[in-house]
């Protein structure tokens, strides 16, 4: 599945209004070998759903949340509160294989948020492209 951008003013609603910060595993290892989070919120956000999956399309973990829960950040392999680990069923995700091509897909209650990038290691994701989409609701 072919990634593409959601234009400029996609991409500037997404910077101004929710501000993500990607701020990845290998790009953010500090002294004391405390995770960093895969995805950072400013905000918080109140999230329904958060997938890593492979770009055919394969989940490799993923959460939902019901009703939507706040999030400020993502750690790999560690549920937020509020939310349930739908995949895998049992135990933690996979460690991510170098070179693996990863697509990671956020959701609020009106946007869609796709970031695609690659691992770097088991748990580190660079982030080559990212996009936001608004989600059609019954007021449009």
């Amino acid at each position: 599945m072919r990634y593409h951008g959601f234009g400029r003013a996609g991409r500037t609603a997404t910077a101004a209004l929710v501000a993500f910060t990607l701020t990845l595993f290998g790009a953010c290892r500090n002294p004391a070998d405390q995770p960093a989070p895969v995805l950072v919120v400013s905000g918080p956000d109140d999230f329904t759903s958060f997938e890593i999956r492979r770009e055919d399309g394969e989940a490799i973990w993923r959460l939902e949340a019901d009703p939507p829960a706040p999030v400020a950040a993502f750690f790999y392999g560690k549920v937020p509160n509020g939310f349930l680990q739908v995949v895998p069923r049992a135990g933690a995700p996979r460690p991510l294989e170098l070179g693996e091509e990863i697509e990671i897909e956020s959701r609020i209650s009106e946007r869609v948020f796709l970031h695609r990038g690659y691992a770097d290691s088991g748990a580190t994701i660079v982030i080559l492209e990212w996009g936001m989409r608004r989600l059609e609701t019954e007021l449009d």
